[in-house]
């Protein structure tokens, strides 16, 4: 599979880049400072949008991006057929997690142009990866990590576990409270 992104609608950008100049310029015709910030907040959103993609699609796996260019979701795929557009979003099958959403933010020719990809991949598309670090089936399916058995249970001694660094506390009914008889003084605060 090529690498391939999908980039966000640039009507939409270009739209929010617009919106935010123009509250710059309302900010300087008519005295009001708080425009300034919020309008250039709004710019900077909108030429993000022109310039980072939405999704980016490469060989063995899918990253979900967001405006600032972090990756949302990282997704492992075999071949374009993991993947599957329905309900106005991009879904990744094998985990049935929806990875982005397609509606009026994405580039309708990206948009086609993975259509057309997906329809026309079949499992025989799959080739394994070159490098020894990257196996997708690994990365797809993985294992529970295990319990390590030097940390797990008691802890180390025999003494019970104790997070934070504090004693629990004890439930009611194991260990009462000690109790003086009736008319026994209190020891007070030295022993005799």
């Amino acid at each position: 599979m090529a690498t391939t992104t999908i980039r966000h609608s640039r009507p939409l950008s270009i739209a929010v880049t617009v919106i935010g100049l123009l509250l710059i310029i309302i900010a300087a015709l008519g005295d009001m400072p708080i425009n300034y910030a919020i309008g250039g907040v709004i710019a900077i959103i909108g030429t993000l949008l022109l310039v980072q993609p939405l999704v980016e699609l490469e060989s063995y796996e899918v990253r979900s991006k967001s405006p600032g260019g972090m990756t949302r979701g990282t997704y492992p795929v075999r071949y374009p057929g993991d993947l599957d557009i329905r309900d106005g979003g991009l879904w990744h099958v094998p985990t049935g997690r929806r990875i982005a959403s397609l509606g009026l933010s994405a580039h309708r020719p990206d948009v086609e142009a993975l259509e057309a990809m997906i329809a026309e991949s079949s499992p025989d598309d799959y080739t394994p990866p070159a490098g020894a670090d990257q196996k997708p089936e690994s990365m797809r399916y993985r294992e529970p990590p295990q319990p390590d058995p030097f940390l797990g249970g008691p802890g180390w001694g025999g003494a019970p576990q104790n997070p934070g660094g504090r004693d629990a506390p004890t439930p009611h009914g194991e260990d009462p409270p000690p109790h003086r008889a009736p008319g026994e003084e209190s020891p007070g605060p030295f022993p005799r």
